[in-house]
């Protein structure tokens, strides 16, 4: 288990302990957990993760029936938020504005649907020149799965020129002082320049997925290169996703490399 998911856990104990605490497990109900649910100020999507932990203490303490896992219990429904991809000329106008030394990695998370966490932790041991592909590893996944990542040759190249052969040590990062944040920032900064209107990093995410379902690549090819953890996610969520067909231009891009 890794050191976030501990403290996640943590953090629901505090606010489960502090609702119900004081009472005897067994004699908690299910109008005990609707009404905890509806007096809650969290998210529904928060909601979600909280209940999944007071159902493992409620399973913990073999209380059956469990509570939280009944069916009269019911959890406020998820609005999913409108994905809204830039078009290939948005993308091209903020990758101008962004400052030369950062627009690699903006390139390949455009190109590959890449998550903005495991750009940042890329390591030079992670690159397969040679197959023109990228590793991330379990450690790195979201989802706890490794997989490869296919990367267009002329972006490899261009990743190549930044360090030379001699240098690259497995665990060096191929963007040194990179994170989620620091992406985030610097495309915000380049949405206003460019006047694009705001997007952030995981719109390019977006952006890939939502070109690939639009040409009709198998679903599970695009699974399989974004990490998604079932099909189904990339179905419901991307295939009513509106975005013009149009991929970047790869000279006007070279350009400004």
């Amino acid at each position: 288990m890794s050191s976030g998911t501990l403290n996640n856990y943590r953090i629901h104990l505090k606010v489960l302990n502090e609702v119900f605490g004081d009472r005897i497990p067994n004699e908690i109900t299910p109008d005990d957990v609707m009404s905890w649910i509806t007096s809650s100020d969290l998210k529904p999507s928060s909601l979600r993760q909280y209940m999944g932990t007071l159902r493992q203490v409620l399973d913990h303490a073999r209380v059956e029936p469990n509570a939280a896992r009944d069916r009269r219990v019911r959890l406020p429904r998820i609005e999913t938020e409108e994905i809204n991809p830039p078009t290939a000329k948005q993308f091209l106008a903020i990758l101008a504005a962004i400052p030369e030394g950062r627009r690699l990695p903006f390139l390949l998370q455009e190109q590959t649907g890449m998550r903005s966490t495991e750009i940042a932790t890329l390591t030079w041991g992670d690159l397969d020149f040679a197959d023109s592909q990228l590793r991330v590893s379990r450690a790195r996944s979201k989802t706890r799965t490794g997989r490869w990542v296919q990367v267009p040759a002329w972006l490899m190249e261009r990743i190549a020129e930044t360090l030379s052969a001699e240098d690259r040590t497995a665990d060096r990062r191929v963007f040194p002082g990179l994170s989620k944040d620091v992406l985030k920032s610097a495309m915000s900064r380049a949405c206003v320049v460019a006047g694009t209107g705001s997007f952030s990093p995981h719109d390019l995410r977006h952006r890939w997925i939502s070109l690939r379902v639009g040409k009709g690549v198998p679903i599970t090819t695009i699974t399989a290169q974004t990490g998604h953890a079932r099909k189904s996610v990339t179905l419901d969520v991307y295939a009513h996703v509106l975005i013009d067909p149009a991929e970047i231009n790869e000279a006007e891009v070279l350009a400004l490399l």
